[in-house]
């Protein structure tokens, strides 16, 4: 009989918890957010080194120069957006202090509206001006904003539903922008055309000249 009980007792497998157990499970997602806390942190020193080359937070959704920074800002506005609708979110305290700390824009239709601003910025340091043609092949998004700003000035006189702000008012007038400006004529548009690329010309000449050999010494007689 007690060879019998030996027997069984060693067939029955032990207590031991099997691997992939919830101990083992709750470990390795401790280690996991250890790790997302480390990339998070990283990928915010890579955003503050963004802001003290260009003064401010406004990652373009497309940044060739660091593509997981872009996608990286966009889903913090998609937590911080979970997180005000009361859902399940990874913004918490700490980083939403941190971002707010070097002026991180919650906003997505304000981050779109501040890079056209830094558009007519450019715009504005080549031609003297804002008057961007209604018609301007070299970059017809820009063209199209600016009309868009014109036309949300007015509905924001008339006390109608607009996207204008005193802010943003604030910030073109500063720049000079013209709220009454006639649609631009095709020669003014041509003018600007052809001052662009004949600007381009003379930097593509700059840069050949700059990488043409050095011419060879004159031959002894």
């Amino acid at each position: 009989m007690d060879q019998i009980l030996d027997g069984v007792i060693s067939i029955i497998p032990s207590q031991q918890q099997p691997e992939g157990s919830t101990s083992e499970k709750k470990k390795r997602r401790r280690y996991l957010r250890v790790d997302e806390a480390d990339k998070w942190h990283e990928h915010f020193q890579d955003l503050v080194d963004f802001k003290k080359i260009h003064n401010h937070t406004l990652v373009p959704h497309t940044f060739p120069i660091n593509p997981a920074l872009g996608r990286w800002v966009k889903r913090q506005r998609y937590q911080h957006k979970q997180l005000q609708q009361g859902k399940e979110s990874t913004m918490i305290p700490e980083r939403l202090e941190l971002l707010e700390s070097i002026g991180f824009v919650w906003d997505s239709h304000e981050v779109s509206w501040k890079e056209k601003l830094e558009e007519l910025i450019k715009y504005k340091e080549k031609h003297g001006n804002c008057d961007v043609p209604y018609y301007f092949p070299l970059n017809p998004q820009l063209a199209t904003w600016a009309t868009r700003q014109r036309r949300q000035y007015t509905l924001y006189n008339q006390n109608k539903k607009s996207s204008m702000n005193p802010k943003r008012i604030a910030m073109l007038e500063i720049l000079g922008f013209k709220w009454n400006t006639r649609v631009a004529s095709k020669s003014t548009t041509d003018k600007v055309v052809r001052d662009d690329t004949a600007t381009k010309k003379e930097e593509q000449q700059t840069r050949t000249a700059s990488q043409a050999p050095p011419p060879l010494p004159p031959i002894q007689q």
